[in-house]
């Protein structure tokens, strides 16, 4: 039997190495690279080699990394909203509109995506979405403080049910010795939990690769967080992004 699976925020040179420690007897596999995911194929060896393997491999990754089937985090999280009549919006300023771009691809997703902001300027921040000068200044554009308020200022402007917002330092120039390239933060806020921000910070590999990465991460997280799973226990398990 051939399984597919969908491996998210991994190079395929990382998830080759993966499978190789994580290989079991007879079983072979193959990667496809897609524009937001890999797609795995494992075939060959028997039902408990090939279930020993997977687990192997998101043990190795993390939680979350890789999904049974042909998955897609934007229909995924649509789905959701949509299954529990939720509506949502998101604040973006590295990704540039790619998170909306992505929410807003399926026809009828205006049943659950309410829009977006790219508030790239610290100037839109604090217009658009009421982020206080002093906590710019204090900490800075890309901050657990500043996302946080990103979200919750949408929140309050859009009345949604959830909001997710993207701060950070995409490359290629830009970063600092706390913050370098590839440092991302991410903000949560809901109607219904209190409002959480993580930190991730990718390895490099160009300025499109990060944003990408991070539009996917905002995804992925925000369906954790909607589930009210722990979004810091998640991030830690990460490994290689």
């Amino acid at each position: 039997a051939l399984l597919e699976f969908s491996c998210f925020l991994t190079p395929e040179s990382k998830l080759e190495e993966v499978c190789k420690a994580s290989a079991c007897e007879g079983i072979e596999w193959g990667t496809r690279v897609q524009e937001h995911r890999i797609s795995l194929y494992l075939h060959g060896g028997s039902a408990e080699g090939r279930q020993s393997m997977v687990e192997g491999i998101e043990a190795k990754l993390g939680r979350g990394r890789l999904w049974r089937g042909d998955i897609d985090l934007s229909l995924l999280l649509g789905d959701f909203l949509l299954e529990n009549s939720l509506t949502m919006g998101c604040a973006e300023s590295c990704t540039g509109g790619l998170v909306s771009k992505l929410m807003s691809d399926r026809n009828g997703s205006s049943a659950y995506f309410w829009g977006g902001v790219v508030s790239y300027a610290n100037a839109a921040k604090e217009g658009l979405l009421k982020v206080k000068g002093e906590t710019l200044e204090k900490w800075g554009a890309v901050s657990d403080e500043t996302v946080i308020e990103m979200a919750e200022g949408l929140r309050e402007l859009s009345k949604v049910d959830f909001t997710l917002a993207v701060s950070g330092v995409a490359g290629d120039g830009g970063g600092s010795v706390e913050k370098p390239v590839g440092t991302i933060y991410l903000g949560f806020a809901s109607k219904k939990a209190p409002s959480e921000a993580v930190r991730l910070n990718f390895t490099s590999f160009g300025r499109d690769s990060v944003r990408r990465r991070s539009a996917q991460a905002a995804l992925l997280l925000g369906y954790f967080y909607l589930k009210g799973e722990q979004l810091l226990d998640i991030v830690e398990s990460w490994q290689y992004i």
